[in-house]
């Protein structure tokens, strides 16, 4: 009886320490929070416009976002806490960049390809990346015109330009995301981007260009790959990737005869090769290569941009590509 109390109180006691040791660790957060982000713009400002230029030299501004949140993440690569943040943050762009939510990220590097090859080869960045490739603090701009002086710093701006909410800890980013409920405040009717031509058009592309989309009779896997992808406001496709798949079936005579083993073997090697012509097919020919070579990822042509009032927009879409089905 006494070694089961004595069990359970430091059961207690571990539970409680844990919590403890969890609460303090969110009051230091917090009262980090409070001291990096006092210099940052203040909340009702409207953000100054900027004009910034991506990896392949194209100019991004403040300005085309204006019609949905957006937020800034301003960071570096060769930031350590950055890139501990970027899983948590991608997240967050899976969830709210299809409930009227852009997202930015504003670099402080100064390595061209080191920056190119940490935010898209290492970590899949899927949302739009922007640099001075100039010396933080010293040379560069837009930190002096949104006071960062920590990164990563995190900035939300509302529809019409006005500033949200500013931290430098990504969970309070979240907590305001979730606060707003962006979904409920925007338009749910957005308008979308459109393949040239219409559905027909891009199902005829699709059939010719897509690797993988017919079946083989003597061992397929048949799998719905459902891809989450970025149509910039002069219709480029950017930022594909994979979000779920769906409906897997395997069969032939073939497959019929393989063990167990080598059948999960041979669908999960399928399934990863559809994954990456996945990505490789919803990218146009501008996107940034993979290995920073100049073979460029697809022959995707640009997308008839969405508009709102006249204007192009940026619209985060998805698309189901069907594999081993036809």
């Amino acid at each position: 009886m006494k070694q089961s109390l004595l069990a359970i109180a430091s059961i207690l006691i571990l539970c409680f320490g844990r919590t403890n040791a969890q609460t303090n660790t969110n009051i230091q957060h917090t009262k980090n929070d409070a001291i990096y982000t006092k210099d940052l713009l203040k909340v009702g400002t409207m953000a100054p416009n900027f004009s910034l230029k991506t990896y392949d030299n194209r100019t991004i501004k403040l300005s085309d976002f204006r019609g949905r949140y957006l937020v800034i993440d301003f960071w570096a690569s060769w930031c350590s806490d950055c890139r501990k943040d970027i899983p948590a943050i991608k997240e967050l762009y899976n969830k709210y960049s299809t409930q009227g939510v852009d997202f930015l990220g504003i670099s402080f590097d100064t390595d061209k390809e080191q920056w190119a090859k940490t935010y898209w080869n290492t970590y899949q960045i899927p949302w739009t990346q922007v640099s001075e490739l100039k010396k933080w603090k010293k040379n560069t701009h837009i930190d002096k015109l949104y006071n960062v002086k920590w990164i990563p710093t995190m900035y939300l701006i509302d529809p019409h330009g006005k500033i949200v909410f500013a931290t430098t800890d990504i969970n309070h980013l979240k907590e305001a995301l979730e606060s707003i409920n962006p979904s409920k405040r925007l338009n749910t009717n957005t308008p979308k981007a459109q393949f040239k031509g219409g559905q027909k058009a891009f199902e005829d592309f699709i059939k010719k260009n897509l690797i993988g989309v017919h079946s083989n009779k003597n061992a397929n896997v048949r799998a719905d790959v459902v891809v989450q992808f970025t149509v910039m406001f002069d219709g480029q496709v950017i930022g594909a990737h994979v979000i779920e798949v769906n409906n897997i079936k395997a069969n032939g005579p073939k497959y019929d005869k393989m063990s167990i083993t080598k059948q999960q073997e041979f669908i999960q090697k399928k399934i990863a090769k559809y994954k990456a012509e996945a990505v490789r097919f919803m990218s146009t020919k501008s996107q940034l290569y993979i290995n920073i070579e100049q073979k460029p990822l697809s022959q995707m042509p640009n997308w008839e941009p969405a508009t709102i009032g006249g204007r192009p927009v940026q619209t985060s879409q998805t698309v189901t590509l069907s594999f081993g089905c036809i």
